[in-house]
């Protein structure tokens, strides 16, 4: 019998993966001091900075409120809706664009 080869094949689909590093950099003190919008909560905040820097809610949302990927799937997208976040949005694209 080729018992070797079964406990080989047995393993190769076991395997964990790894953890892929996150695509997003750090926030500068400076970035985080910018945003000043007193309508938004302090979360709300990170995440607008966050997802101008990648345009990617799902992982905005997750580095910004540190929850798991399917809570961040969700929110992150609910986020984009919110009217608050949406416009301080589009304030921080027009302050990127201009420099």
């Amino acid at each position: 019998m080729h018992t070797k080869s079964k406990k080989c094949a047995h393993k190769m689909h076991t395997k964990k993966k790894q953890d892929k590093p996150s695509a997003i950099t750090e926030l500068s003190k400076e970035e985080i001091e910018a945003l000043k919008n007193e309508e938004l909560t302090d979360k709300q905040r990170l995440f607008c900075l966050y997802y101008t820097k990648t345009f990617n809610a799902t992982r905005a949302y997750q580095k910004a409120y540190g929850c798991d990927y399917q809570t961040s799937m969700v929110n992150g997208t609910r986020m984009l809706r919110n009217a608050k976040v949406k416009d301080e949005i589009i304030d921080r694209k027009t302050i990127r664009a201009c420099g």
